[in-house]
């Protein structure tokens, strides 16, 4: 089946919303992702300890046929950007708080300053439509 390959200029307000697109590390490897939002994404992302660019932006393109996305996009392994969940930020948040261990940054756990930290990280981390890397996990299923 034939992807829908739609004017992202013409379409839409962000050119990124909706498309696959490239990400490459500065070795020359990379890999597709798939912006399953209405929304910009990161020009930079890491992954297992690696950082991608998304510098090939005249590769980037827009698919929105639900069949293509279902059989060819939804497949287990493949990259997508989502909505970062409530859940997803409150984690990040306390990821971020154990970073600092062991370092004059760290906080003890359990604390009323350790507490509003996690608030105000969840909720900067958190924002309505902040992108989110992961993995399909099973086929035609939005993770």
């Amino acid at each position: 089946m034939e992807a829908t390959f739609l004017n992202p200029v013409q379409d839409h307000q962000f050119k990124e919303a909706y498309c696959l697109m490239y990400y490459e590390n500065k070795d020359g490897l990379g890999f597709l992702v798939w912006n399953s939002r209405y929304g910009v994404t990161p020009f930079c992302v890491i992954e297992d300890g690696k950082q991608y660019q998304h510098n090939h932006w005249f590769l980037d393109r827009p698919v929105r046929n639900p069949e293509y996305i279902k059989t060819q996009i939804l497949v287990p392994g493949q990259r997508i950007f989502r909505d970062v969940t409530p859940e997803e930020a409150r984690a990040f948040a306390i990821q971020r708080l154990e970073a600092c261990k062991g370092t004059e940054l760290e906080v003890e756990e359990n604390t009323e300053k350790y507490n509003e930290l996690v608030e105000s990280l969840t909720k900067s981390f958190g924002k309505p439509g902040e992108p989110h890397m992961v993995r399909v996990k099973e086929a035609g299923v939005m993770p």
